[in-house]
Parts: C-alpha cells; sequence; structure tokens
C-alpha cells in the first residue's frame, strides 16, 4: 500500500471515529434522555433502551447483525467489512458517551439546553445537528452505519416485487433524502 493510499485510509477512520462521536453524543444527550428516536436502527435501539434500559450500544450492532449478512451475499466483503467497523464504533461510542455524561439530567439539560427540564424542541434540533455532522461525515468519507440504505433497491429484485418497483424505489428516495438531510 503506497503512503498516498494509506493516509487516504487513515483520514477515513479518523473521521469515521468523529462522525460516530457526534451521532453518538446526539442519542445519548439529546434525544434519549428527551424519549425522542429517531429512525433506522439507531433508533430502534434507542426505543428497546428507553422500553428497558438495556444499553443502546449492543442493540446498534445486534440490530444490525442481520442487516450486514444480508449485505455481504450483496455488497462484497470489503463492503461489509467497513460497515461493521463503523457499527462497532457507533456502538462504542454510544456507550463511551453514557459512561461520560452524569445521570443528572437535570444539571445536563440546564446546560446544554438552557432549561432546568431540558426542552424537547432544543434537545431535537440539537441532536439533529450532531446526527447531521454524523452523517455527513459518513457520506463524505464513503461510510456507513448500516449497509440496510445502500442495498435497498436489490431487495426489489431479491423479493420479485418488480410491479411495485416504483413506488418502493420512490419511498426509499424519499427516506434516503430525508436521512441525509436530518
Amino acid at each position: 500500500m503506497n503512503k498516498k493510499k494509506l493516509y487516504s485510509e487513515i483520514k477515513r477512520y479518523a473521521f469515521m471515529v468523529l462522525g460516530c462521536l457526534s451521532y453518538a453524543l446526539s442519542l445519548e444527550a439529546f434525544l434519549i434522555p428527551h424519549s425522542i428516536v429517531g429512525g433506522g436502527v439507531s433508533g430502534a435501539a434507542s426505543l428497546i433502551h428507553i422500553l428497558t434500559n438495556l444499553p443502546t450500544g449492543v442493540f446498534i450492532v445486534a440490530l444490525n447483525v442481520p442487516i450486514l449478512i444480508f449485505g455481504f451475499k450483496k455488497m462484497g466483503w470489503k463492503f461489509i467489512v467497513r460497515c461493521f467497523i463503523t457499527t462497532a464504533c457507533l456502538s462504542l461510542a454510544t456507550e463511551f458517551w453514557d459512561w461520560v455524561i452524569p445521570n443528572d439530567n437535570e444539571f445536563m439539560m440546564k446546560m446544554l439546553t438552557g432549561f432546568k427540564d431540558g426542552n424537547p424542541i432544543l434537545a431535537s434540533l440539537y441532536g439533529g445537528i450532531l446526527q447531521g455532522i454524523g452523517i455527513g461525515l459518513f457520506i463524505k468519507y464513503l461510510l456507513t452505519i448500516n449497509c440496510f440504505h445502500c442495498f435497498g433497491p436489490c431487495m426489489v429484485t431479491e423479493w420479485g416485487l418488480e410491479e411495485w418497483k416504483d413506488e418502493i424505489l420512490d419511498r426509499w428516495n424519499v427516506i434516503n433524502l430525508f436521512s441525509m438531510t436530518r
């Protein structure tokens, strides 16, 4: 591997870590404390955490495993290895912020939003900004926290949904557009 390619990979994974830290901070500091659930796998993991108080990071990995297995068949091993590394990093970052941020929500909410009990609207705004930063870094450096959005169109042919193809892909594109602008 030449120096330029090595530098490029180091840069990619450094920004992956920053993206994961930003995304996980949005979950642990703003969204989960206000019982706000986003979309996708991290949203499902957040919901499980809110309902059961089990670790969010564990469910981020657990819920991604079937997606990664299916994606391996469609996308190849290099892509799936990157997905898994990013997913594991997001899981660790989520648990890191859960450990770092004090459980005293009153203190954190006053510090972060200026309100004693927090403000769900500001929490949504700040959480969305932090998730947008994380997702923006993933997109810029060709990373993904799961491969579900990348191989969605493959599911149309895999499951024999040809007659629904246009409608499914239109909805898929709206979901992807929304997730990129969050």
